[in-house]
Parts: C-alpha cells; sequence; structure tokens
C-alpha cells in the first residue's frame, strides 16, 4: 500500500491502469481500519494525480467499490461515497441516499475529553466543546451528502426529497463557526443540480432547509446609554470582571446586533471573527478598544468594503458573494447598528472597494449602561464556559 500510494502520488497516466489492478488483489474485507483507508487512498490518488482516467478504469472502481458500501465505519464509508460519487458509479443513489435516514450524531471523539481536564485547554475550551457534545452534528452522514452533491443525474423526486430533509435536520446540530454557512453552501450545490421540474417541485422543502432558525429572543438595553469612549476604559476595567450576570451579557451580544456579524459559543452569524476564544488572546481592556475604536486595527480579513452600483449609489459594510435562489448575488452587512443584509444581483454591481476602516459600527453599544457593558465584556471573556441555555 506504501508503494502503490508513492506511485499515485508521483506516476504518469499510464500507471493508473496497472496501480488498480495491483490495489485490487488486496481485499478489502480483510485489512485493518487504517489499511482500509490507505486502500482507498490509493484509488482517489491514481484517478485525481494521474488522471484522466477512462470510462473503463471508471467502470472498473464503480463496480469495486459499490458493493462496499456501507461498511458501517464513517470514516470509510465517506471516503466510499466521495469515490463513487467521482466516478459515478450506477445504482449509487440507492445505497447512498438511504444511508441519509434517520439522522445519527456522530460519536463523541477522543479528543473531546480535554473538556473535563482541570488544565488551561479544559478551562479555555471546555464550554463550547460540551455544547457541541451535547448536540454533536452527523459528521459521517454530512461526509456522504456532500459527495452526493456533485452528482447532476439519476435521481428520483423522492430522492431529491429525502437529501434536502437530511440537510434541513442536520442545520439544527452544533457545529463550528462555518458549519452553517457550509451546510448552506451544500444546499446551494445540491438546488443547482435539480432540473425545473425538480426545482418546481422541491421549492418549499428547499425554502424550509435555507431558512435560519429564530433568532434569540433579546431584550433591548435598559441603559441609559451614552456616548462611550476611550476615556472611559479606566472606570469600566477598575473593579474588575468577577461575578458580572453572564444571562445579561448573551442577551445584550443579541440586543446589540453583535451576534449580527460575530459567532460566539455556537450564536451568532459569519460575517465578522469568531469570539469564542477571545478571552484566551485579550484583556478587557483590548475588548473594549476593539468596540469602542474598531478601526484603530483591523484584520485584513475583514476589512470593510465599499459596494458601488451602476446607478452610482453606495454601501458600505462587509460584502461577500454568494448566491440567493438562483441570483448571483453580493450579501452585505451594513456598518450600522440593527443593520440586515442587503442582498444586491452581481448584475446591478459596478465595483467593490475595500476600505481601510472597519465595517463595525463606532456606536454599537450607546445604549447601554456602565454594568450593561461591564456584562457584555464579561460575556465575551467568557469563552463558552458557564453560559446560561435558555
Amino acid at each position: 500500500l506504501a508503494g502503490l500510494l508513492a506511485l499515485a502520488r508521483q506516476g504518469a497516466n499510464a500507471d493508473i491502469g496497472p496501480i488498480l489492478d495491483s490495489v485490487g488483489q488486496l481485499p478489502f474485507t480483510a485489512l485493518s481500519h487504517h489499511d482500509r483507508i490507505a486502500w482507498l487512498r490509493v484509488h482517489a490518488l491514481a484517478l485525481l494525480r494521474l488522471g484522466p482516467s477512462t470510462d473503463a478504469q471508471k467502470a472498473l472502481v464503480a463496480q469495486r467499490l459499490l458493493p462496499l458500501f456501507p461498511t458501517g465505519i464513517e470514516r470509510q464509508d465517506a471516503d466510499l461515497a466521495e469515490l463513487l460519487a467521482f466516478v459515478d458509479a450506477p445504482g449509487l443513489l440507492d445505497k447512498l441516499v438511504p444511508a441519509l435516514a434517520p439522522l445519527r450524531p456522530s460519536p463523541v471523539p477522543e479528543w473531546a475529553k480535554v473538556a473535563e481536564r482541570g488544565d488551561v485547554y479544559g478551562d479555555q475550551y471546555g464550554g463550547v466543546i460540551r455544547a457541541m457534545v451535547q448536540n454533536m452534528p452527523p459528521i459521517g452522514q454530512l461526509a456522504i451528502a456532500d459527495a452526493l452533491r456533485t452528482v447532476k443525474h439519476g435521481w428520483t423526486l423522492e430522492q431529491r426529497r429525502a437529501y434536502f430533509t437530511f440537510l434541513a435536520a442536520a442545520r439544527k446540530q452544533k457545529g463550528g463557526a462555518s458549519y452553517d454557512g457550509f451546510l448552506k453552501r451544500m444546499i446551494d450545490a445540491a438546488w443547482a443540480t435539480c432540473s425545473p421540474a425538480e426545482q418546481h417541485a422541491l421549492a418549499e422543502l428547499v425554502g424550509q432547509a435555507k431558512a435560519d432558525a429564530p433568532k434569540f429572543a433579546a431584550t433591548p438595553p435598559k441603559g441609559p446609554g451614552r456616548d462611550w469612549s476611550m476615556a472611559d476604559v479606566d472606570g469600566l476595567v477598575r473593579d474588575g470582571f468577577t461575578g458580572r450576570d453572564l444571562a445579561s451579557g448573551r442577551n445584550l451580544f443579541h440586543a446589540a446586533s453583535c451576534a449580527s456579524c460575530h459567532y460566539f459559543a455556537g450564536e451568532g452569524g459569519n460575517h465578522g471573527p469568531d469570539l469564542t476564544s477571545l478571552g484566551n488572546k485579550f484583556t478587557a481592556r483590548d475588548v473594549l478598544e476593539a468596540i469602542l475604536e474598531p478601526s484603530k486595527v483591523v484584520s485584513d480579513q475583514f476589512t470593510g468594503q465599499v459596494l458601488t452600483k451602476k446607478d452610482g449609489s453606495t454601501l458600505f459594510g462587509f460584502a461577500t458573494k454568494g448566491h440567493h435562489g438562483d441570483v448571483e448575488v453580493w450579501e452585505v452587512m451594513p456598518a450600522a447598528a440593527d443593520a440586515q443584509v442587503v442582498r444586491v444581483p452581481v448584475g446591478d454591481v459596478r465595483k467593490v472597494d475595500k476600505s481601510p476602516l472597519s465595517p463595525m459600527p463606532t456606536d454599537l453599544c450607546d445604549r447601554l449602561s456602565r454594568d450593561e457593558l461591564r456584562d457584555l465584556v464579561a460575556f465575551l471573556l467568557s469563552r463558552g464556559q458557564d453560559l446560561p441555555t435558555k
């Protein structure tokens, strides 16, 4: 296997056939788990690195691999699904789609034990890990669904329904900051492979699959607010943040619109940096400076942009290109408190330029009282530890 892997990495197109013949002499069922992964990897590297492969070679791989699915082991089934989709194996939909139901949360990984350690790692990551463990995503099934998104033909309407129903359910599980965006892109990619008739029949279901979960029911700040500035920071940090009300901080994270752009411990958006590990890296003074003077230090990854439409009007905020239904759009989160995403069709856009300014509003927390602002900072420094569940 090691020799075949090396040849698959460094060989030539003429080596595909001999590699596939040689690896086929090793019986998959007699191999250990790690050798099975290597066996599948040989097939993948030969096809991907040494291609293009012939129809006969793809048919050989399809005939060899399809009877092996499913093994019941997530990693093996994920690799099998990816290969079967790549070679467009006849009958793969009849095998793979049923594997998406019922939704099966993945086993808790060994590394999750770090949450129970009484050291710096357990302290930093424990809360986030425990939240994930309580609502594990179906990692193995998602790998199968990701492979299926590339299959463009052969679907029955019921198979399409089963696929999108699974993705809708998977969006209710917990994942990292990119989890929900990853699933939405998967839905968009699969939707693009549907025929017009399928799209007409599935429009309501796919709309539900892409719908955002109900937002956190935040209550407005009580105030009184003020025009906060860096001159106030010494007074805000003087007494420390021990014992602050994290439930109040969580509410204010949503009420002050921080969650519109930022992700924290399983909640919020992905337009700005993930703030979950903020407490590992920064002090309360650093956090307050970032809130009160957001343009003082701006990461290249999260600079603001100015979108100019063909009619001459402009939008300033955080802009990304994507799809809304069948239309390619620029999605702009304007730099204003209580902003909502604005979608502009690509055809209506003249240009999008970077700005040296942060898209985060400077007055985001001016509605908050001193105690409320301190609660918010304590929440942001909590790293997801001991957060309220409701």
